[in-house]
């Protein structure tokens, strides 16, 4: 929700040159994104995934606000933490652990097909390996090869690399 109105802010304001030209319509956009996100979020009920992807998000549009990159997994440990600080109760909640084993799992793939290798290093490898036994229940590249595609076994993995 955050991404298409900052997308559709920034096409908005692109309509009118003298705009685009002159001021920083991304930076407008990116305000405009995290006052919609947060607004979804008091509507929606504050679940816990709504909360993360709402510190998420506006991680994002902060970073582009103070012209920085975004490191994608400490994004999502800011989350973790700021989302625990608010439902510390959930950290044992299944929803919460496969919502965040999810985000870590696509995020390091991401980084490590991507080259960069990202914070942690070889162990994004691993954590894409592990996710790999998840989701398409593959074992035989696993370390050990000792894994029997549990999904347990895996998520917990997943969600201690959270932790």
């Amino acid at each position: 929700m955050g991404g298409f109105l900052f997308f559709t802010l920034r096409f908005l304001l692109a309509l009118f040159p003298i705009l685009a030209i002159n001021f920083p319509i991304w930076k407008w956009a990116a305000n405009g994104a995290i006052l919609g996100a947060f607004g979804y979020l008091m509507i929606s009920g504050g679940s816990f995934a709504t909360l993360r992807s709402f510190v998420m998000i506006a991680i994002f549009f902060l970073s582009i606000l103070a012209d920085q990159q975004v490191i994608a997994l400490s994004n999502v440990a800011l989350a973790a933490l700021a989302t625990l600080l608010v439902f510390p109760e959930n950290v044992v909640d299944p929803g919460f652990q496969m919502s965040f084993a999810a985000v870590v799992g696509l995020v390091a793939s991401y980084e490590v097909l991507a080259g960069r290798g990202g914070a942690l290093g070889a162990g994004a490898a691993e954590l894409a390996l592990a996710d790999h036994c998840v989701f398409r229940g593959d074992c035989r590249f696993y370390a050990g090869s000792q894994c029997d595609c549990g999904a347990n076994r895996n998520l917990s993995f997943s969600t201690g690399a959270i932790l």
